[in-house]
């Protein structure tokens, strides 16, 4: 996922970047120790919260 970042300049142009980034945001291992942290129920509470948002923009947009 953070790889993505630098090998593909344009989602960086679409987030909003003035200038191309050769760093990282953070380091890919303290994702992982923050999904850790998170736990199984947390993550699914993350994607339900998710996929809500989503349903409330399409929604909106119709």
């Amino acid at each position: 996922m953070l790889q993505d970042r630098l090998d593909r300049p344009y989602w960086q142009y679409f987030c909003g970047y003035e200038y191309f980034q050769w760093k990282l945001p953070c380091d890919p291992s303290s994702l992982t120790r923050w999904r850790k942290r998170l736990g199984e129920e947390g993550l699914n509470k993350i994607d339900l919260l998710r996929k809500y948002i989503r349903f409330l923009l399409v929604a909106k947009s119709t």
